[in-house]
């Protein structure tokens, strides 16, 4: 049975803490992210300190329509994996957008958002998910590659 299944009705993937499902999803969030400049950009398992989600992809983008830019690829590639968007907050603002995708909460924000609310400080208990960004396919235009992250 799904985490979400039996707690919210939808989800990406089946329970148990950590399971890699949940985590190839939050991997290709942050690989979009990535591709399209993000900074920051961090995978936490909160499954063990949520009952509503399993991990949070946050990352840093420098303007409203980079991070609106962000969110729609998001959606497009995990809509077209048959999975959906269950809410979306702060979209036309563009300072913090959050995309609930189930399992996945999508957290994108501007830098001065990023600093204020320190969410990696909040969920400090949560373990990071190591990601890599993509090596088949060229980052967007001008877009330099973070070190791959553990």
């Amino acid at each position: 049975m799904s985490r979400t299944a039996g707690r919210r009705g939808y989800g990406v993937g089946p329970a148990a803490g950590g399971d890699e499902e949940t985590y190839e999803i939050a991997r290709l969030c942050a690989r979009i992210a990535d591709r399209h400049k993000a900074r920051e950009i961090v995978i936490l398992d909160v499954e063990r300190l949520l009952v509503i989600t399993g991990c949070f992809v946050i990352a840093t983008g420098d303007s409203r329509k980079q991070l609106q830019a962000i969110a729609d690829a998001v959606h497009e590639a995990l809509r077209a994996r048959g999975l959906r968007r269950y809410g979306l907050e702060g979209y036309e603002e563009g300072r913090w957008i959050l995309a609930d995708y189930g399992d996945v909460i999508l957290q994108l924000l501007d830098a001065e958002a990023r600093q204020r609310y320190n969410l990696e400080l909040i969920w400090g208990d949560a373990p990071r998910v190591g990601w890599e960004p993509e090596q088949d396919s060229p980052p967007a235009p001008g877009a330099a590659r973070p070190p791959a992250q553990s």
